[in-house]
C-alpha cells in the first residue's frame, strides 16, 4: 500500500536522482549520513524509554550533525554552501526523507550482499 500520491513520488524521485544523489558521491559522506540517520532513529526510543523524554529535542542535532560534518570536510559545494540546512531550493523535509531512503537502501544492499556471499 502506498500512502504518497503518484505526483509526489514522481517529483520526489526526480529530486532524489538529480539533486540528492549527485551531492552524495563520496563514500565518507554516505557513511556519515547513514550514521546520523541510524543514530537519530536509535535516539528517539532510547530517550523516551531510558532518559527523560525532553531529551528527544536532541534528535535534530544527533540526526543532522554527522551529515553536515561530512559535507564540510569531504564534499564541499560552493553553489549550495557547506551548511545545507539553509537551502531554499528544496524543502528540508525532502532532504530528511532522502537521507532515510538512502540509509535504508544501503542497509538493504549490504544485508543482501552478505546473504549472497555466504551461499
Amino acid at each position: 500500500m502506498n500512502f504518497l500520491s503518484k505526483a509526489f513520488r514522481i517529483r520526489f524521485y526526480k529530486f532524489y536522482n538529480e539533486v540528492y544523489l549527485p551531492e552524495h558521491r563520496d563514500p565518507r559522506t554516505v557513511f556519515f549520513h547513514a550514521l546520523g540517520t541510524i543514530m537519530g532513529l536509535i535516539w528517539i526510543p532510547f530517550s523516551i524509554l531510558f532518559l527523560h523524554p525532553i531529551t528527544i529535542v536532541c534528535f535534530p542535532v544527533i540526526h543532522g550533525v554527522p551529515g553536515i560534518f561530512a559535507h564540510r570536510l569531504f564534499e564541499r559545494n560552493e553553489k549550495v554552501g557547506n551548511l545545507r540546512i539553509n537551502r531554499k531550493d528544496y524543502s528540508n523535509l525532502w532532504f530528511i526523507l532522502a537521507n532515510h531512503i538512502f540509509t535504508f537502501q544501503l542497509v538493504f544492499y549490504f544485508s543482501r550482499r552478505e546473504l549472497y556471499e555466504k551461499n
